[in-house]
């Protein structure tokens, strides 16, 4: 798992090597991408030093699952909007969706006086959030108001949209992308990394009845998260090519993904053997 982990990880610093010295502005999709995969990059690094104490330590387990939580999480993200790159409107307004929380979370921040020390740094940075976030919001006075997601979506092709099931209001979240792809053919299958997703968020949420995770033999834990890389590797694979991938580079990839299925396959295998058996 480590060799497979730092080869992703090479693979990335190699897609977004070219990037390093381009000026500003990037295109918005080839941006997005290469923030995606940076985030995908920072959790392998994460799971990468922490398997250093893993099995020997067998809580590790728990960190490097909500690693790969986050993994999974950026991946779907990633997916979703690849689906979207046909028409540039619709992926950077579902960009739009995701700014919305951004802010009002930064909102939230000032209201509690997280953020500054007086009442007049205070005002400002409101009065530069507002100018900043003018694209988000529909009213300031007498009372702050967002656009809702129809008005956010404004420009999106609803037809596009439709493919997933998905409208002008609808939500956008984890649970709303998974639907979305599973209703495309060329993404369904990866579709079901969600319920790693859930999977991995046990390991964050407690509860008296699942904590049976936590004690949750080794191996089966570690084959979610071969099952999790597989489709970081897809993901990673689906959206190089639009930031400049080399040929080359997406053959390692595509041999690596194959190596780590076949892990899988066999996996399966085994176990079906068992169970007949038994």
């Amino acid at each position: 798992m480590k060799r497979y982990i730092e080869s992703l990880i090479g693979a990335i610093d190699a897609i977004g090597e070219p990037y390093a010295g381009r000026p500003l502005p990037i295109p918005i999709i080839e941006q997005t991408y290469l923030d995606l995969i940076r985030r995908i990059k920072a959790s392998l690094m994460g799971i990468l030093a922490q398997l250093n104490y893993w099995p020997e330590h067998g809580e590790m387990k728990v960190p490097i699952s909500l690693l790969f939580r986050s993994c999974v999480t950026d991946v779907l993200l990633l997916l979703y909007l690849k689906s979207l790159e046909e028409h540039e409107p619709t992926f950077e307004n579902e960009l739009h969706v995701l700014d919305t929380l951004y802010v009002k979370f930064v909102k939230g921040l000032l209201d509690a006086d997280q953020l500054t020390t007086t009442e007049d740094a205070k005002q400002e940075a409101f009065k530069k959030l507002y100018a900043d976030a003018a694209y988000l919001i529909e009213e300031v006075s007498p009372l702050l108001k967002f656009k809702n997601n129809k008005a956010l979506r404004h420009g999106s092709d609803e037809e596009l949209l439709k493919k997933g099931g998905k409208t002008l209001s609808s939500s956008l979240t984890t649970e709303s992308q998974f639907a979305y792809l599973s209703k495309l053919p060329e993404f369904s299958s990866l579709s079901s990394l969600y319920w790693l997703y859930k999977h991995f968020s046990q390991h964050e949420h407690y509860s008296h009845a699942g904590s049976v995770v936590i004690h949750l033999p080794q191996w089966f834990e570690c084959l979610q998260w071969y099952k999790a890389l597989y489709g970081c590797f897809r993901a990673v694979q689906l959206t190089s090519s639009k930031i400049g991938a080399t040929d080359l580079l997406l053959d390692d990839l595509t041999i690596n993904m194959g190596h780590i299925y076949s892990r899988l396959i066999e996996h399966q295998e085994d176990m079906d053997a068992d169970s007949k058996q038994e």
